[in-house]
């Protein structure tokens, strides 16, 4: 009873807090609510993702709730709330099988790439492959494994959080004699805690001051992951004291921070955050494999120098970012993915009968409704005259007028015939129900001899006359709907233009918006950080071709592929660039294959190199 009464209470304190998170919010947001009027639905999307609450890691369980509850909903804004379910599920898979595997040389070994080779590439990359096997075995392995593994002892490890919370990814501190450096290895995504860190992906501030001779040089302006800045800012809080007194303890050694996927975007920030110390200035060095996309232009390229950045074939992650994948909605969404699920539809057996008899059933129905408007229609059209419409028969005084009527009119059809005898007696009754009592005389011997008309006559007399007045009917109402037709488009006319005066005058003030929305976009985009090195998978024949572009005789064709480094530009990093692979490269195992085949590729170079040279 007492757990459910507390746990009923604790509820209850969770939605007031959250209730009164929302209303501060919105009170906020309300200051600029006029200013907000004028901007574009775009606009208004990006500046929901700026984040203006200090980026930092939850102290309280309370802080924890709400910045779960801000995570969800910007995970479903960015997701459910702007994909159409139809684009998630069938949108996506389309555009790849459309794109296929694409070529990762034709984008990140291209003219504007730099090929990356020698002896001190192969050194970097025999470090580089050294600090992945220790990130991997200490994001794998239990802590006492991870050491025995990388040959370490315990009072090598000068700090360790060996468990992962909500923006506060695990880390550890090792002292490495070999290389005299403390290396910070952070642990990437690895539990749901992690997931819940990297999906808090709207956009902070984050600024970076760049220390010279003991001052600020420099200020670096931009923005970055709300959810990397937070775990940044939370181990660099941690580490700082640990680091400063083992660097006063051994001043020789180097601080190097090593992460992979979400451990190496968080490593970045976090090495932003050190170097503003004058104590780890110089002496602080990032390598990441497979960072997340995670800062702006500014910031990214202000760290080429002391930020190393290793990327494999087409891994999605160092491309993904809400901007990247603002460009992927459009693309989906202007595909014709739908005529293609309607093809394959068609193609699959137990589905097309399903749709075939769906479509089959939808064509009977408009065919029916076009039947019954055209019965309706007939009906209408045989109603008899309304009393409103008058006949007037003007008759001779002698018979000679229907002795004188045609053989064609006197030969109708008996319905018509019938019709037509119903109408004139129904009428002619109204007619003389109709007459004003104070008619004269001169009147009555006219009605009196109307009805001594014989039968046959007086049907083929009135049928010629109501028959031409029902024309006329038919031709007044039509003019009258042409009257309302013209006086309708004239009013829409009218509309269309005050709208378009209104356009007019406003036009300016839209562009206005456009653009600044286009630019505020553009100025969010996140892009990978530090100078970039990009394993590239070269198939055999391209493979060919750029051995005999080096011009060393050796491109026969007949290898099966090289794998090969470039140093890559970072605006190839802006779009996304589906592949089937896209998953499997961004895995550390893979990381590891290929960096261990361009070694042994740069090697095989080297000794062909010396065989000729000695040749």
């Amino acid at each position: 009873m007492a757990a459910g009464t507390m746990a009923t209470a604790a509820g209850a304190a969770v939605i007031l807090y959250y209730v009164w998170l929302r209303k501060s919010e919105v009170k906020t947001d309300g200051v600029g609510s006029e200013e907000d009027e004028d901007l574009s639905k775009s606009s208004r999307s990006v500046k929901r993702r700026i984040v203006r609450r200090p980026a930092q890691a939850p102290a309280t369980w309370l802080e924890a709730i709400a910045t779960i509850s801000e995570t969800l909903r910007f995970t479903y804004s960015e997701t459910l709330g702007k994909w159409p379910i139809g684009d998630l599920a069938f949108g996506i898979n389309y555009l790849m099988r459309r794109q296929g595997n694409f070529e990762v040389a034709s984008v990140y070994a291209g003219d504007n790439c730099v090929e990356l080779k020698g002896e001190e590439i192969k050194k970097e990359l025999n470090n580089l492959l050294r600090l992945l096997t220790l990130c991997r075995l200490f994001s794998k392995k239990p802590f006492p494994v991870f050491l025995d593994s990388a040959g370490y002892s315990e009072e090598d490890a000068l700090l360790h959080k060996p468990k992962a919370g909500l923006m506060k990814p695990a880390f550890t501190i090792i002292r490495d004699e070999n290389s005299k450096c403390f290396l910070l290895l952070i642990r990437g995504t690895h539990s749901i805690k992690d997931t819940l860190t990297a999906a808090t992906g709207a956009v902070v501030p984050f600024h970076h001051s760049v220390l010279h001779d003991g001052g600020v040089s420099n200020l670096v302006l931009g923005y970055a992951h709300c959810g990397m800045v937070a775990a940044a800012r939370w181990i660099a809080k941690l580490t700082a004291p640990c680091l400063l007194k083992a660097i006063a303890q051994y001043p020789d050694y180097k601080v190097k921070i090593v992460g992979h996927s979400l451990g190496g975007g968080t490593a970045a920030l976090l090495t932003y955050i050190l170097r503003e110390h004058k104590e780890f200035a110089a002496s602080t060095t990032c390598f990441t494999f497979a960072p997340a996309a995670c800062m702006t232009w500014d910031l990214a390229e202000s760290g080429k120098h002391f930020i190393t950045t290793i990327i494999n074939g087409s891994d999605l992650v160092p491309t993904f970012s809400a901007a990247s994948v603002d460009d992927l909605r459009t693309e989906v969404t202007a595909s014709s993915w739908l005529n293609d699920l309607r093809d394959q539809v068609e193609r699959t057996k137990v589905l097309n009968v399903v749709y075939r008899s769906a479509t089959a059933l939808g064509s009977r129905l408009p065919s029916m409704a076009t039947a019954k408007a055209s019965v309706a229609g007939a009906g209408a059209l045989l109603r008899p005259v309304s009393s409103s419409t008058k006949v007037v028969m003007k008759v001779s005084g002698s018979n000679a007028k229907g002795d004188d009527m045609t053989e064609p009119s006197l030969k109708s059809k008996t319905s018509s015939k019938a019709l037509v005898t119903e109408v004139v007696t129904t009428k002619q009754m109204q007619t003389v129900g109709g007459l004003d009592h104070n008619d004269t005389d001169e009147d009555e011997p006219l009605i009196e001899m109307d009805r001594g008309i014989t039968t046959s006559t007086t049907d083929e007399f009135v049928g010629g006359e109501l028959w031409y007045e029902l024309e006329k009917e038919l031709k007044r109402q039509e003019s009258e709907v042409d009257l309302h037709g013209r006086a309708e488009e004239a009013a829409a006319a009218k509309e269309i233009s005050e709208q378009e005066n209104v356009i007019a005058a406003d036009v300016s003030s839209e562009t206005r918006s456009a653009i600044s929305s286009s630019d505020a976009s553009e100025n969010l985009r996140f892009y990978p950080p530090g100078r970039i090195m990009h394993i590239v998978a070269i198939p055999s024949s391209d493979a060919a071709v750029l051995d005999d572009h080096d011009g060393d005789g050796n491109g026969d064709g007949s290898n099966n592929g090289k794998v090969r480094i470039y140093e890559t530009p970072r605006e190839l990093y802006s779009k996304i660039r589906l592949s089937r692979t896209m998953i499997n490269d961004h895995y550390m195992p893979m990381y590891k294959k290929m960096m261990e085949l361009l070694i042994i590729e740069l090697e095989k170079e080297e000794d062909c190199n010396f065989d000729v040279l000695q040749g």
